[in-house]
């Protein structure tokens, strides 16, 4: 059927077959020359981060994708589709428009301290899904710590692994890695940024970030949808923990206790953790 094939004849149907094959060889060939080039410029462009975010997201269950408004009761129901970037949902920005409107979108509360749950949340930083928060300092950077429900889920991490000063992050991409109830966690970075300090928690965050010149914060939650959330992760985890060993609460005389695994070692911390790190 080739040229260099014994008893080859350039007629019409060797000329034609040789025309679709190399056709569609050439299609092949381009295609993967596109995708390669394709593969380059992501990587040049540190959106690779984000197609892994993506690719994992889509893995998620349900719950763990409500959309933010399905949390504030505004739709509810309502799943994510778009790994949590709220920028390119239309439906949240009419939202905000409207609530905008009426003098009630969520901001953030300057020395607001909202304790309904039985824990503080303070409501002056901005909140991500994966549990941790971005709070604005003097000077244009931000520090990063865990927000309480996560802090009382890994109370006692085994170990703790921080960037470098100088490292750049990505939002919705590891920032530092936390070994908990035998399992390795990744906790998320809520924007863009370089690293410019780090701490083991003992200053009360992990990291403090210089934000990329792009960074978007419209991902993040903030003011009254911070509690709503809440409310529902906190609900989820005790749902969890009920399921998995069989008691009915992680509260002390109404307050959550302040270390759940102390409280419930028979629990699957291990999947717990992954759940509320995005994870799972």
């Amino acid at each position: 059927m080739f040229p260099w094939n014994y008893g080859f004849a350039w007629d019409k149907g060797h000329i034609i077959f040789l025309g679709v094959f190399y056709t569609i060889v050439l299609v092949v060939l381009a295609t993967l020359l596109v995708a390669a080039w394709r593969t380059l410029r992501d990587f040049r462009r540190n959106r690779a981060a984000s197609i892994v975010w993506h690719e994992n997201f889509e893995d998620l269950p349900r719950v763990e994708r409500a959309c933010r408004h399905a949390c504030t009761g505004e739709l509810p129901g309502r799943v994510c589709e778009l790994g949590f970037n709220c920028g390119q949902c239309e439906t949240h920005k009419a939202l905000v428009s409207m609530l905008a409107s009426h003098s009630a979108a969520p901001a953030l509360m300057k020395d607001v301290i909202d304790d309904s749950l039985g824990v503080e949340l303070p409501l002056d930083r901005y909140y991500h899904r994966g549990h941790t928060w971005l709070k604005p300092e003097s000077g244009g950077t931000f520090v990063v710590g865990l927000d309480e429900l996560a802090r009382r889920v890994a109370a006692n991490p085994e170990s703790i692994e921080l960037p470098v000063t100088g490292t750049q992050l990505t939002a919705q991409s590891p920032a530092w890695t936390m070994h908990v109830h035998g399992a390795e966690v990744h906790v998320m970075s809520p924007i863009d940024g370089e690293v410019v300090e780090t701490a083991h928690g003992e200053k009360g965050w992990f990291l403090r970030i210089k934000p990329a010149q792009n960074a978007s914060f419209c991902h993040l939650l903030r003011g009254f949808e911070v509690v709503r959330w809440m409310t529902r992760e906190m609900e989820r985890v005790q749902l969890m923990v009920s399921e998995s060993a069989a008691i009915p609460a992680l509260a002390d005389g109404g307050a959550p206790v302040d270390d759940f695994a102390a409280a419930c070692p028979q629990a699957d911390w291990r999947n717990i953790s992954g759940a509320l790190f995005l994870e799972n």
